[in-house]
């Protein structure tokens, strides 16, 4: 007996399957990592200073630069501008209506 059943598939045909869609999974990185790259370095052609400013925020923020009562408090604040510019647009149509 090669291993027990599950399924209807034994456990080395179920290995087999696993690594098949490693594979298959490993492949569409790869090829989202090309689309990606491609993409930063036409924006970096595009508008290089756009690309640097994002990328030294980003390295700014993942270094620590920020911490978590900052981020916390820029999130409430985010939220709330996002909750008021919705309700903005909704209000003056209800009111319409």
């Amino acid at each position: 007996m090669e291993g027990a059943v599950n399924g209807g598939k034994t456990i080395t045909e179920q290995g087999r399957d696993v690594r098949e869609q490693a594979h298959a999974l490993s492949e569409s990185v790869r090829d989202l990592m090309g689309e990606v790259t491609h993409e930063i370095e036409r924006q970096m052609r595009e508008r290089p200073y756009m690309t640097l400013g994002v990328a030294a925020g980003i390295g700014f923020v993942l270094g620590g630069g920020l911490g978590p009562r900052l981020l916390r408090t820029g999130g409430r604040l985010a939220a709330n501008m996002l909750v008021a510019k919705a309700l903005g647009a909704i209000v003056p149509q209800a009111v319409d209506e």
